[in-house]
């Protein structure tokens, strides 16, 4: 056997050795990932988060009340009018983060900082998580909707209230406000706001209002 024949079968072995090598250097190589599944691409229209806007066990709606429901109240200590209607009741939906930790003393009168504890609650519901995953998606646009009683509540003024936390996730986020969109989706017995995440090119999320019962209402 010539030394040309003799090398054939080490320069194969070689090889093996280098594809092998470059294959587990692939596997083991840091690749490009989301951050986490907030910031995941988005291609479709998709909820990022319902939130009650009543804090339970405090008034942080009443000056939302129309003015003739709010005299019709004051005189009723019951809570409670001829037209049947009954103060909600608020439960948290996310009971995990304890919004409403610490809120009686954010309301005592001996709480130096007591505006802005109360502004905070107020806005509790308005999150910086929901900004920063339109700020990390350029193609994304938001969607806030608005569900509450026009009967009982002053929607103009309430709207304008969402529109307050619209500025506040914008800022906190860094992104321009007008990338979020707020909307009136109709009557809910429970005032309640629906974050969603609307990719480019897709459709507004399908508004769900309650009927009078509290039940979904079909025709919307």
């Amino acid at each position: 056997m010539d030394l040309r024949s003799s090398l054939v079968p080490f320069v194969f072995s070689v090889a093996l050795v280098v594809v092998s090598c470059n294959q587990t250097g692939t596997e083991n190589s840091p690749t490009t990932t989301a951050i986490g599944s907030d910031s995941a691409s988005v291609s479709a229209t998709r909820l990022f988060d319902r939130r009650h806007l009543a804090v339970s066990g405090f008034h942080n709606l009443n000056e939302f009340i129309r003015p003739e429901i709010r005299e019709r109240l004051d005189q009723e200590p019951t809570g409670s009018i001829e037209d049947g209607f009954v103060p909600p009741t608020v439960v948290n939906e996310n009971p995990g983060e304890a919004p409403e930790s610490g809120l009686q003393e954010a309301y005592s009168e001996e709480n130096p900082s007591k505006e802005l504890e109360v502004e905070n609650i107020k806005f509790s519901w308005a999150k910086r998580k929901f900004g920063d995953l339109l700020a990390a998606n350029q193609n994304t646009s938001g969607v806030i909707v608005l569900y509450a009683d026009e009967n009982l509540y002053d929607i103009s003024r309430l709207v304008y209230f969402i529109e307050e936390g619209r500025a506040r996730i914008a800022a906190d986020s860094q992104i321009d406000p007008g990338r979020i969109q707020v909307v009136y989706g109709g009557y809910r017995g429970v005032p309640q706001v629906e974050c969603w995440v609307v990719a480019a090119g897709q459709e507004m999320p399908a508004f769900k209002p309650e009927d009078r019962d509290g039940r979904p209402d079909n025709n919307n």
